[in-house]
């Protein structure tokens, strides 16, 4: 009796090690559950309703990878993807807010909401007590006698990112003369805050992919047609602009973009008119006394943490009383001269100058014209024959248009002036019917001028 009393409490005993194992067995297995959980919810994020893994692309980017929970049971199992989704960040929306020297990834609003931050963090930090002579050459090649301007430029988008500013195209008919080194530098300083983009690209509708961006670079620009002057006319000084994704309706989002055109055209690979200050044009030399064997973008490279110390330290030369920072005097040069004077097409200063003629023959300050009849005037005159044959009807309209003007929009009469061979001006009679334009003696002069 006494020996199954024995038996009894050692079962009872052997039942109770063999629970407690288990149970510690199990507490293990959920520690280690929880700890690889942990772990990998560092690599993972929720924004709005997509859940993201942070990678490195095989061009060595930093991207978030859309991912599901299904693939994540499948990969990890339903304990440890139940471990990332509940201890991963959770993000109500994107918004980008640009910032280098205090950056925050997890922007918490007033209310307590969280969103993510897509602007990305610079992969270098400021270092005292080196110098960047590599960086100071390339400077001072491409900025020339506007050096300090050019550190001013660079200093902006380091510390202010926001800050609006004008668009520079660095122009040269010359090969190497350091556009691109200079292109590819930025690049690597802002790192995926820059983007190199085609001119086709810039045309596009479907925006959204680069206006969270801070800098865009475009080689081989030839941006010369009038709708891509009136895009980049609002990308550089508009707050906000409609973004576009494919299959996804447009909304309105806040920019900061800037650019950097490079071209060998010298004379006209933009539309600039001699009112526009968005430009900034410079003519680049060839660069001379390179040294053979010498990379020289690798040893920008390796000297930017001390080209941000010093512009941490730096004071700006500049006042930044316009809109885009620099005051057109400032960044006004002889290539942005030479760009205007070949955007300004021969027919419309022929045009111009025969209606400015008129107007100071008759000491008018306006006059007016439909457009046949000014077709009609214009095609009688001794202008050059090349001119005459391309002038038609429809290129007069256009030449009115890219003017700012329209017609009326119903048919009148109205005084209108002839002009005959001699360059005698008479007023016409009888009045003549059309829908006409109205030319400004201001206009005309600021056409030809």
């Amino acid at each position: 009796m006494i020996r199954i009393m024995n038996n009894q409490k050692s079962d009872k005993y052997t039942s109770q090690q063999e629970k407690e194992r288990k149970e510690r067995e199990e507490n293990e297995r959920k520690e280690r559950i929880k700890k690889i959980g942990i772990e990998k919810s560092k690599d993972y994020l929720r924004v709005a309703n997509r859940w993201c893994k942070r990678c490195i692309n095989p061009e060595g980017e930093n991207v978030l990878e859309r991912v599901t929970v299904d693939s994540l049971i499948q990969d990890f199992g339903k304990e440890v993807t139940g471990i990332i989704t509940a201890t991963s960040p959770k993000y109500i929306n994107e918004v980008t807010v640009p910032e280098h020297l205090n950056y925050c990834e997890d922007i918490e609003t007033s209310s307590g909401d969280h969103y993510f931050n897509t602007y990305r963090p610079l992969a270098f930090k400021p270092q005292k007590g080196g110098n960047f002579p590599h960086i100071k050459k390339l400077m001072s090649h491409i900025f020339g006698s506007q050096e300090e301007l050019g550190y001013d430029y660079v200093e902006l988008l380091y510390k202010t990112p926001m800050q609006k500013l004008p668009v520079i195209l660095l122009v040269s008919n010359e090969n190497a003369t350091g556009k691109s080194t200079f292109c590819n530098f930025l690049s690597i300083l802002f790192g995926d805050n820059a983007v190199e983009m085609t001119p086709d690209t810039i045309r596009s509708k479907f925006a959204a992919p680069w206006l969270n961006k801070l800098l865009i670079t475009c080689e081989e620009t030839v941006l010369n047609k009038r709708e891509d002057y009136e895009k980049i006319k609002n990308l550089v000084t508009a707050l906000k602009t409609p973004s576009e994704s494919k299959g996804k309706d447009w909304v309105s989002k806040r920019i900061f973009v800037k650019f950097i055109f490079c071209s060998n055209n010298e004379t006209n690979p933009v539309l600039i008119d001699k009112n526009d200050t968005r430009y900034w044009v410079i003519k680049v030399p060839r660069l001379t006394n390179r040294n053979a064997g010498e990379d020289f973008l690798a040893e920008c490279k390796a000297e930017i943490p001390f080209f941000l110390s010093f512009l941490l330290s730096r004071e700006i030369s500049t006042k930044g009383t316009d809109r885009l920072w620099f005051t057109p005097e400032e960044t006004r040069t002889p290539a942005w001269d030479k760009i205007v004077a070949g955007n300004t097409p021969m027919l419309d200063k022929e045009i111009a100058i025969v209606l400015l003629d008129i107007v100071q023959k008759k000491r008018l300050d306006k006059i007016k014209y439909d457009a046949t009849t000014l077709f009609n005037l214009i095609k009688e005159l001794e202008i050059p024959q090349s001119l005459r044959v391309s002038c038609s009807r429809a290129i007069i309209m256009e030449i009115m248009r890219n003017w700012g003007l329209k017609a009326i929009r119903k048919t009148e009469r109205y005084s209108y002036y002839k002009v005959d061979k001699e360059g005698n001006v008479t007023l016409a009679d009888p009045r003549k019917p059309g829908k006409y334009y109205t030319f400004t003696r201001t206009l005309l002069e600021s056409i030809v001028m």
